[in-house]
């Protein structure tokens, strides 16, 4: 090998290349299979939530559409913050823990649920803590069924605004990438 003249330049440049493209494809090979892996095998923790907010019957998260909505993701045992101002000087915020589970996140609502002999199994629990103008005013908490709607309505504490929530939770929705 030593008396044939060095490769040229381009014969350099395509096998840089063609190393390159094999490392490349067999790199995502090997993601494609992780990924496909982990969602098949673990079960989901993941809950996609659907909401849709009014006050006083107007949706206050789109100005764009009849009904205001927000697409989350969170993981069970999680809070999802969202905050909206409607009107001059006025804001609303919902806080929110989404889980699946007692042990994601305790709470005593899932053991006053099986005490009343409720079965909860498939359902997601919502602890909410609403304020208006950083002034906390309510801390419902609902049980929803997985791909079911939940409703929360409730009014201010002068009674004057009226704030109507609504979550559609599923944890299948949760492994498309459709919500943030």
């Amino acid at each position: 090998m030593l008396k044939l003249p060095s490769p040229g330049s381009t014969r350099r440049f395509i096998g840089i290349a063609l190393t390159g493209a094999c490392t490349l494809a067999g790199s995502y090979a090997a993601w494609a299979v992780q990924t496909e892996l982990s969602a098949t095998s673990a079960p989901s923790k993941v809950i996609a939530i659907h909401m849709k907010w009014w006050v006083n019957g107007k949706g206050v998260l789109q100005v764009s559409g009849p009904i205001a909505t927000q697409d989350i993701r969170v993981a069970s045992g999680n809070e999802f913050v969202e905050k909206v101002s409607f009107g001059p000087g006025q804001s609303f915020e919902t806080r929110c823990f989404a889980s699946l589970s007692n042990q994601d996140r305790e709470s005593a609502v899932w053991d006053t649920a099986k005490a009343a002999g409720q079965s909860i199994k498939g359902l997601i629990l919502f602890e909410c803590k609403l304020s208006t103008n950083d002034k906390p005013f309510s801390t419902p908490a609902i049980l929803v069924g997985d791909g079911r709607v939940g409703t929360i309505e409730t009014f201010n504490p002068e009674g004057n605004v009226h704030y109507k929530l609504e979550f559609r939770a599923s944890t299948q929705a949760a492994r498309k990438p459709a919500a943030r």
